[in-house]
């Protein structure tokens, strides 16, 4: 048995010590015949059982602890901003429903920024870097500190908790007066570089303040000098607008993923950022300026240009002078009455598993399985088993019907249907009444002026209704019980 620890950076192991042993937090190791062997301060004590580290896992852990690397193998979650983004959402959660639940997870938050907020000069800073080791603090990021601005705002504005609204005024002051980068005209703030969705965090962070919500319980006190930094902002926003970078909006008034006129590839293969690309993430987060800025000065252009781009209805409607003509078959291949997911640690702890079944399925045709890995080390993790049992009974309910196929041939009617767009069919001999499908193929053909469409549907099961009556050979007939001597049983059927 050894005991491993930290102390001023070194790694240190102790053998066989079988005696009691007590750990004093911060300062010393004590134990009554033992007290010189760990003098100093020490950072992490563990005890491990049929092994000592290797000296990699060591170097690594400390690297951790000082934040010069990511614990964590989603890289978000390591870092300030997903914990933020956290507080933030579960306050935006809270001021609509005033879950119980809800606010004792934010009132522990506001004690906590009360005891790990600190002064930074004229300003102020909180940690950055999370793991199981604890957390630190690194370099000042305005989106982070934006996210706790803007769910105190909510919580304010619901509660009028003081501590909430202190912060709230810290953190807009410091980022008015201290924070900006002072490139590109000067109200634009900045990480390593000047992202999109950075910005837009800060902008809501004022433009929350500022116009406030109506169904605010407290409204937070009116700051001129607040208001007057998020119009500028916005202002700002409009002027660096067009098709070329650097700018922070297209032309159409959707935002790019970074100002720059440069491709950043610091993060790949996790992120990739060209210069002329744009997230949703973005979108998103710069809508919730436009619904500021709309209600401060009554201008819902942006706002209405920025959601009619996300909700683009994608409905064509063919009816039945529009097709020359349609065909429809069923696909069962892709029936699957099993789910499995692994996730997170299931390497090493295999009640990291979750399944969905559909019984009555897998007792008439077998278990048709669908696995999906989640473990560490994927593209995707999950590490919540909630999330996991909630993944596989919607991928369960997704896969578990068959489908319904059609190909349909229109003129140039379908020349501007795009894949996963969905299309309502009107065609009497197919009892087809503006009857929804997703289409999954296109085929255009210029010389004939046709279009091609592949189009599909979950079909539902439905159940049939059985009648006492003597009925003809030409009907089916219900079996009330099992009876696997009859001649009809190799001839039965199932409905649901």
């Amino acid at each position: 048995m050894s005991y491993g620890g930290w102390s001023h950076g070194h790694a240190i192991s102790l053998q066989n010590l079988n005696r009691d042993a007590r750990w004093s937090a911060g300062t010393v190791w004590e134990e009554n015949l033992y007290d010189h062997l760990l003098v100093g301060q020490i950072d992490l004590v563990r005890l491990h059982k049929g092994r000592a580290m290797e000296a990699a896992e060591i170097a690594g852990r400390h690297r951790i602890i000082t934040g010069a690397q990511n614990g964590s193998q989603y890289p978000e979650v390591g870092s300030g901003l997903a914990q933020y983004w956290a507080f933030m959402r579960l306050a935006e959660y809270f001021f609509a429903s005033q879950a119980g639940a809800a606010w004792d997870i934010l009132d522990h938050w506001l004690n906590w920024l009360d005891e790990y907020g600190q002064s930074d000069g004229p300003g102020w800073k909180f940690p950055t870097y999370f793991s199981e080791y604890g957390f630190g603090y690194g370099g000042y990021d305005p989106g982070s500190t934006a996210a706790i601005a803007i769910g105190c705002l909510h919580i304010f504005m619901r509660t009028g908790d003081s501590r909430a609204g202190i912060w709230v005024d810290r953190i807009l002051t410091d980022l008015r007066e201290n924070r900006p980068s002072g490139d590109f005209g000067g109200h634009l703030y900045k990480s390593d570089y000047h992202y999109g969705w950075l910005n837009a965090l800060v902008a809501h962070a004022f433009g929350l303040a500022a116009a406030g919500r109506h169904q605010a319980s407290h409204p937070y006190p009116l700051d001129n000098a607040h208001r007057d930094h998020f119009l500028a902002m916005v202002n700002g926003f409009f002027q660096l607008s067009g098709n070329s970078k650097p700018n922070v909006l297209n032309r159409e008034g959707i935002p790019f993923t970074l100002v720059e006129d440069a491709d950043v590839w610091d993060y790949a293969p996790h992120y990739l950022a060209l210069r002329q690309m744009g997230s949703l993430e973005a979108v998103v987060l710069m809508l919730q300026v436009a619904a500021d800025y709309g209600a401060l000065v009554g201008d819902w252009g942006w706002f209405d240009r920025l959601l009619g781009f996300m909700l683009t209805d994608n409905l064509v409607v063919l009816n039945s002078s529009q097709l020359r003509q349609v065909s429809l078959s069923y696909d069962t291949t892709t029936v699957k009455n099993l789910v499995r997911i692994r996730y997170a640690k299931y390497d090493q702890d295999n009640s990291h598993y979750a399944e969905a079944r559909q019984e009555n399925l897998i007792e008439e045709l077998g278990p048709l399985p669908v696995d999906l890995d989640l473990r560490y080390g994927r593209s995707v993790i999950c590490e919540d088993p909630v999330m996991a049992a909630v993944l596989a009974q919607r991928l369960l309910a997704r896969q578990s019907h068959p489908r319904e196929l059609v190909t349909a041939q229109t003129w140039w009617e379908g020349a501007r249907i795009e894949l996963g767009d969905t299309v309502a069919l009107t065609s009497d001999f197919h009892n087809l009444d503006q009857t929804e499908y997703q289409c999954c193929g296109k085929t255009l053909s210029p010389d004939t002026g046709r279009v091609q469409l592949q189009l599909q549907r979950r079909i539902s099961y439905r159940s049939a209704w059985a009648v006492d009556a003597s009925g003809t050979a030409y009907d089916a007939a219900a079996i009330d019980a099992q009876d696997p001597e009859s001649l009809d049983w190799p001839y039965r059927s199932y409905v649901y």
